[in-house]
């Protein structure tokens, strides 16, 4: 009879670990081991990154994938510069970025819920032919936000040795609760006066070009 018993405890033991490991989500299958994440400005357009929030292909949620400064672009009017950002580990393609920042320079809070496009993902997953000999050249395995005083968004795939790509432009609405959800009363991450001197410099003298993204 304990053998009985012992055995039955040992069958249902096992058949709840194959259960839950039944539940678990697949492994992202990718073409290499993670693709990026990185978040851009136009030059002198300070901001302040408080989350971008990723749920990828699986309904899985990666909470501040990238938080923190963004790049600086090379021109403030426009778009241009950029880097590959960092790596969003563990998730399989982007689905929706959900993001948040505080642009500085004017200031202001927005947030935005960005849907991939699925021929976005598509090109991800394509391999195309560069003539160049960097690692894992030849993929657009990087997304780029670009972010911008008003709201202004643009997102682009990037790619070692590959023309930039964009694949879907956006508006975010104004945060209700400011800036870091109301949790400080009100205060920006950093105040005008704290930005780089060139920075309170140029918006000085030009302002704020809204009409350039």
């Amino acid at each position: 009879m304990k053998k009985w018993i012992i055995a039955l405890l040992m069958s249902a033991t096992l058949g709840g670990c194959v259960s839950s490991a039944s539940r678990l989500p697949p492994r992202p299958a990718l073409a290499y081991d993670a693709w990026h994440l990185g978040v851009m400005v136009p030059a002198y357009m300070e901001a302040w990154v408080e989350t971008v929030d990723v749920v990828d292909t699986r309904g899985l949620r990666f909470l501040g994938a990238y938080t923190g400064l963004p790049v600086q672009g090379r021109t403030t009017r426009g778009w241009s510069g950029g880097n590959y950002g960092r790596k969003v580990v563990g998730a399989d393609l982007p689905q929706t970025l959900y993001v948040r920042w505080q642009s500085l320079v004017e200031p202001q809070t927005y947030r935005a819920e960005l849907v991939i496009p699925a021929s976005a993902r598509e090109q991800m997953r394509q391999r195309h032919r560069v003539d160049c000999k960097v690692p894992e050249a030849g993929y657009h395995d990087s997304v780029l936000v670009g972010v911008a005083p008003g709201g202004a968004i643009r997102v682009w795939l990037i790619g070692p040795c590959l023309k930039d790509l964009e694949i879907l432009r956006a508006q975010a609405e104004v945060e209700p609760q400011g800036p870091s959800q109301g949790q400080t009363n009100g205060q920006y991450a950093y105040t005008f006066e704290q930005l780089e001197p060139a920075t309170q410099r140029y918006i000085k003298e030009y302002g704020i070009p809204y009409d350039s993204w």
